[in-house]
């Protein structure tokens, strides 16, 4: 059940998330090499996965094993695929949908299914705002700058959030 087919911006690697096994995996194009990552006491969430606009970092969703309410961003280096850093989100999270983050990597945005949107701080994983979405799933998130967050609902409908830093 593979989801969340990423490329990197420069062409020579892919990522998605086998949802079935919670499971993140890596292709790379040049080594046509496909490889499994394998988390610590957590699985990949089952929601988009993020490169940077260099596509030298991997971002996403993990799920702690002994509380699925704790969630932290891992942050994988493409080239060597090795995780460089993990950083916990400081909030109860209920069924993650969708993941964003800015383009200057500064705020993370997790999409619930619930259609709560909650804003984090790629710092410290501090939560800075909610977002209350009427209730629907969040189906995708996306920033088209820094200051606005556009959330796809279930219903097909969106919604566009101005965002104050």
């Amino acid at each position: 059940d593979i989801s969340f087919l990423q490329v990197s911006p420069d062409g020579r690697s892919m990522a998605f998330i086998d949802k079935s096994s919670s499971t993140l995996y890596l292709y790379r194009f040049d080594t046509q090499k496909l490889s499994r990552k394998s988390h610590f006491q957590a699985k990949a969430a089952k929601t988009n996965l993020l490169f940077s606009e260099d596509g030298k970092l991997i971002f996403y969703l993990v799920e702690n094993l002994r509380n699925s309410k704790d969630f932290s961003v891992e942050i994988m280096d493409a080239e060597s695929q090795k995780v460089i850093k993990r950083i916990a989100l400081k909030s109860d999270i209920v069924l993650p949908a969708a993941f964003s983050m800015t383009t200057d990597q500064n705020i993370w945005a997790v999409g619930e299914k619930s259609g709560r949107i909650l804003l984090f701080s790629a710092e410290d994983g501090r939560l800075l705002s909610a977002l209350d979405s009427d209730q629907e799933a969040i189906l995708g998130l996306y920033f088209d700058s820094d200051r606005l967050l556009i959330s796809l609902k279930s219903t097909g409908m969106f919604n566009v959030w101005g965002i104050e830093k």
